[in-house]
């Protein structure tokens, strides 16, 4: 007798799911999200990401994956309607206080659980709205167990950008228990789940910091290309690149209005001048204390946009090997044919 997992009935509302490689503006972009009247408060998930991750592999029976995530989500709801594991912790980027449905949020902590808190989530039907750190085009598990309930919003943002924050975090990927990303074993050599490609793989364990940082980006670059051009012409997609998002928000925000059926932003101008947006440079956003541990805190030039880029390139060259290097700017190259430059 064959069993197989079931969730036949969940709560209704679609699945907004905010994916990017980390480092490409999520938590500003979450916050325009949460603007959303029909949009709950963003929440990040490493539950859900190793699941996707899992299902990717095929680590996790299909039945079995589309009921866990189910669960999760209506689990991630329910908790969020009587304010239950709302994260309190002022400092962080995604605290419910840089919410501006923060007092309504705080209100749940004192309202009614059971059928009145599911009463509410069925008549109220909201979105859901998941932060996640490079699935790519792993959310086609999302694709297939929520169906035109899934709305993919992916944040991308110039490599060159990513460089710094990487680098901070590279020595922890894999080596320390604060890293709580999905690692994968391929004949007794470590790497990182999202690798693919065998010429990467050769060596990692023993390169510098900095050319380890240079393979993370290539590998992820390339993933992130591949899912681009399978999902660019889906309906339930919108990329947004952090460089003409920050200049120029309107664009992404009138996709966004199509996505929610044109649902109302309250307090969406606040967030947008609080964010600084839209800004006169890339790097005149908000200097934020958390931002220091990706480098951030030096990425407050006014230089002029190209002299500043080529400026970055030339800092990651000099650091980094001629190999990894040279591999890295065919990289680049790809992923700038395809997004162009904003300058």
């Amino acid at each position: 007798m064959v069993v197989e997992f079931t969730r036949d009935k969940f709560y209704p509302g679609k699945i907004v799911l905010l994916d990017g490689i980390s480092g490409t503006g999520k938590t500003m972009i979450h916050r325009i999200l949460d603007s959303y009247e029909c949009n709950l408060l963003p929440k990040f998930s490493y539950a859900i990401e190793q699941i996707c991750i899992a299902a990717h592999y095929n680590k996790i029976e299909k039945d079995a994956t589309s009921a866990i995530l189910k669960l999760q989500i209506d689990q991630l709801k329910y908790d969020l309607e009587i304010g239950r594991e709302v994260n309190l912790r002022k400092n962080d980027l995604s605290s419910i206080f840089k919410s501006t449905k923060s007092t309504s949020y705080l209100k749940k902590i004192f309202t009614q659980d059971g059928e009145k808190a599911i009463s509410n989530l069925i008549k109220q039907e909201k979105n859901v709205v998941i932060i996640t750190h490079q699935l790519l085009n792993a959310t086609s598990v999302f694709e297939n167990v929520f169906a035109d309930n899934f709305i993919n919003i992916h944040a991308v943002r110039n490599p060159v950008y990513l460089y710094d924050h990487w680098n901070s975090y590279i020595q922890l990927l894999g080596d320390s228990v604060r890293d709580l990303t999905v690692w994968k074993n391929e004949e007794d050599n470590i790497y990182p789940w999202f690798f693919r490609n065998i010429e990467n793989y050769q060596g990692y364990s023993g390169l510098t910091k900095n050319d380890k940082t240079l393979v993370c980006l290539i590998e992820l670059i390339e993933n992130l290309l591949i899912h681009h051009y399978l999902s660019s012409n889906k309906p339930n997609y919108l990329c947004i690149e952090f460089e003409k998002f920050v200049l120029d928000p309107y664009v992404a925000i009138n996709k966004l209005d199509q996505l929610f059926n044109n649902h109302n932003k309250k307090y969406f101008k606040r967030v947008l001048r609080e964010e600084k947006i839209p800004r006169a440079h890339i790097n005149g956003g908000k200097k934020r204390q958390i931002y220091k541990r990706y480098g951030a805190d030096a990425n407050t030039t006014f230089m002029e946009h190209q002299a500043d880029y080529i400026s970055k390139l030339d800092i990651i060259k000099s650091k980094t090997s001629k190999l990894y290097f040279e591999r890295f700017k065919l990289s680049l190259e790809k992923y700038e044919d395809t997004f162009g430059l904003w300058f």
